[in-house]
């Protein structure tokens, strides 16, 4: 089967509630650093705890970065520049294959599942930001599901259209528009995926961990 000819990529303007946020630090990290909530995953007192886990990394790291200081002063004023990478349909994993699940992910019924939209890959924080203050958000979708055969196909020939001449590129593989190197609306110590932001996410881990003793 042609992977280019089989997931379509389309270009969607979603209410930023219609998205799950995989990539919101109270769900995907949340999941990867704290596996004793593993069990009790969706229980009240669990769901909680992920609210505070996700706030306080969230504080601890934009004290470290301001990533998310400055982000929100840029979305507020210039809104969204380019779109979020989602995905519909089941949970897939960093190169869009089919995984387990697991309890990270809250779709269980075929249809919730079939309908599901997600964020994956970039854009988590900037969603983050827009259901805060319930921003419309642009979206290239890999439309698993055919949630969105209607809207525009993005394609090498026209991604710049959403994109320009950026920090983006599309290739032959899944996810199709990727970024070229990790950044973030900042100076230049924590612009990138480099050591200092991976000692900035890390310390942010830990002091969430601990302010919620788990």
């Amino acid at each position: 089967m042609n992977i280019n000819n089989s997931i379509k990529l389309r270009f969607v303007e979603l209410e930023p509630n219609r998205i799950f946020n995989l990539l919101d630090p109270k769900n995907l990290t949340c999941w990867l650093a704290c596996p004793d909530l593993h069990d009790d995953w969706n229980e009240p007192e669990t769901l909680e705890l992920r609210e505070k886990f996700g706030k306080f990394y969230t504080e601890e790291f934009d004290r470290i970065t301001q990533h998310f200081t400055k982000l929100e002063k840029s979305i507020l004023k210039d809104g969204i520049l380019h779109p979020i990478n989602a995905a519909s349909g089941a949970l897939k994993d960093a190169t869009l294959r089919g995984i387990d699940t697991g309890g990270v992910f809250p779709f269980k019924s075929s249809n919730d599942i079939k309908n599901a939209v997600y964020s994956h890959t970039f854009g988590g924080s900037r969603l983050t930001i827009a259901q805060k203050h319930n921003i419309v958000v642009p979206c290239i979708v890999h439309d698993f599901s055919n949630l969105f055969e209607d809207c525009e196909e993005v394609t090498i020939n026209n991604f710049q259209k959403w994109f320009g001449h950026t920090n983006y590129m599309f290739i032959d593989q899944l996810p199709r528009v990727r970024l070229k190197t990790h950044c973030h609306i900042n100076d230049t110590r924590y612009n990138g995926m480099t050591g200092q932001t991976k000692f900035a996410q890390k310390d942010a881990i830990a002091y969430a961990k601990d302010k919620i003793d788990v």
